[in-house]
């Protein structure tokens, strides 16, 4: 969850922006489909952050 990442998206799925972050930085997302808005659109644009805050700027929208 420390990992560096790097990661730019604008108006892009939850669903594709979890499937980018699973592909580039080798990490897997157990989540059901139907708690998780998966075609919410999702702008984000960080560099060498900790994935486990990059995963907190995409979630944390979502509490509301």
């Amino acid at each position: 969850m420390e990992q560096p990442v790097t990661l730019f998206a604008q108006n892009e799925t939850l669903e594709n922006v979890l499937s980018d972050l699973s592909k580039k930085y080798n990490v897997r997302f157990s989540y059901s489909n139907s708690r998780l808005p998966l075609q919410r659109k999702i702008n984000i644009n960080v560099s060498n952050i900790p994935l486990k805050d990059v995963l907190n700027q995409i979630f944390e929208p979502l509490n509301d």
